[in-house]
Formats: C-alpha cells, sequence, structure tokens
C-alpha cells in the first residue's frame, strides 16, 4: 500500500469574505460562527470566504495537503492553479 505524509496546516492564515481586506485568523475558523449570536440580516454573512496561507515545498517535491474540514464547498489552488474541489460538509479531505 502506498503511504504518504500529508501535511497539516492550522495556523496563522490569511482571510477574506468576497472583496473585503484580508483579515489574519488561525485556523481552524469559522468565518461565520456569530450568526446565531448576532441573528439579523446586518450579521448574517453569506458568500465567498478565501483563505491563504504559504508553505515550503519539501525537498522531493511532492506535497499532500490534509484539510480537517470545510463548509459546503472547498476549490483548492495552488499558485493561482485550481489543484482540486472538494463537496461536502464539514468532512477532512486530503489534496
Amino acid at each position: 500500500m502506498l503511504q504518504h505524509k500529508a501535511t497539516e496546516l492550522p495556523g496563522a492564515w490569511r482571510f477574506r469574505l468576497g472583496d473585503a481586506d484580508w483579515t489574519p485568523v488561525t485556523v481552524p475558523h469559522s468565518w461565520n460562527a456569530l450568526d446565531a449570536v448576532h441573528p439579523g440580516p446586518a450579521h448574517y454573512r453569506r458568500g465567498v470566504g478565501i483563505y491563504a496561507t504559504e508553505l515550503a515545498t519539501p525537498a522531493d517535491g511532492r506535497t499532500f495537503l490534509r484539510f480537517g474540514a470545510a463548509s459546503q464547498k472547498a476549490i483548492v489552488t495552488w499558485n493561482g492553479t485550481e489543484i482540486s474541489r472538494h463537496l461536502g460538509g464539514y468532512l477532512p479531505f486530503t489534496v
């Protein structure tokens, strides 16, 4: 059986909702967690949430990324190129 080591991705990231400015966050992170605490349209945030971070490529050039979970849909890009999609709420996945 082929084994590979996946890179865990917790820690310091940047986040933005749509075209808003980047905000530093620590993952795991839930950008709409306050919806239930502060009901009403002013706090009901929806849209495309974008997370970004930087990581070093290992010497052999092979990288597997392990995501602990994503809400409904995740599109994973590497240097601006889409490399994977994941559908399914709150499930871990590896790219």
